[in-house]
């Protein structure tokens, strides 16, 4: 099956099978599955709610082939936070404040690819090419090799321009407001790119471009140091 790639210099690299470092035949390795799951239960303790964990699913770019060096595995928990909380918002907000302290104070790899856990409401849209069930050490979805032509060069496009926007919202010391605008501008074009054109739309490579070159933790590093900055008291303020 030929795949033409359209760029001047391609971010993405499709491959023929999938990472033989992590699968075998189709399968996950059982020693990865096993690191895996070990990783999955320890997060799952460290959320302290009693709802059950329905499946551990593996998904993203190491669950299909197009996965580079700078690829990470996605590792979703899959809960139903109706049995958590009613508040769905409020519920979904817990687990992502769990999630990023989790991802922010451990660097865990399996294979050398940096593990990234999520916690996953049972019926939320997720858009794959490829979802893996560990407790059930089967496919969900099939990845499939992608036909046809991908145009990373409008990806490449829209990734520069935002790198200048966000350097140029941090040079200037933007507000916290804009900042975070700008990082919501960034999670809702992603997201319309899924949902129209799928994993290889350009918002979804532009948004993949600029998480593999840390411009993500970059904004991300700007807004906790501005909000550090606005509520801080300066010390000569604190004498008056």
């Amino acid at each position: 099956m030929k795949i033409r790639i359209i760029s001047k210099k391609p971010q993405f690299k499709l491959h023929k099978e999938l990472n033989q470092e992590l699968w075998n035949l189709g399968k996950l390795k059982p020693n990865v599955r096993e690191a895996l799951m070990r990783i999955a239960l320890e997060f799952y303790n460290s959320l302290e709610v009693d709802a059950e964990l329905m499946d551990v699913r593996f998904t993203g770019s190491l669950a299909s082939f197009n996965y580079t060096p700078q690829s990470d595995i996605d590792l979703h928990l899959v809960i139903n936070f109706s049995k958590v909380d009613e508040n769905i918002k409020l519920v979904k907000n817990y687990f992502d404040a769990k999630r990023i302290n989790w991802n922010k104070k451990h660097f865990i790899t399996v294979k050398d690819y940096e593990v990234e856990v999520y916690v996953e409401n049972i019926d939320e849209d997720h858009h794959a090419n490829g979802i893996y069930s560990l407790m059930n050490d089967q496919w969900i979805l099939n990845p499939l090799p992608i036909q046809g032509e991908v145009d990373l060069t409008a990806g490449d496009n829209k990734a520069e321009a935002l790198k200048r926007e966000i350097d140029a919202a941090i040079s200037a010391e933007d507000t916290l407001r804009h900042l975070r605008r700008l990082k919501d501008k960034i999670r809702k074009m992603r997201r319309c790119g899924l949902e129209e054109r799928g994993i290889f739309s350009a918002e979804n490579l532009a948004f993949k471009i600029l998480r593999n070159a840390g411009y993500l933790n970059k904004l991300s590093k700007a807004i906790t140091t501005e909000y550090d900055r606005q509520y801080s008291l300066p010390e000569e303020m604190a004498r008056t």
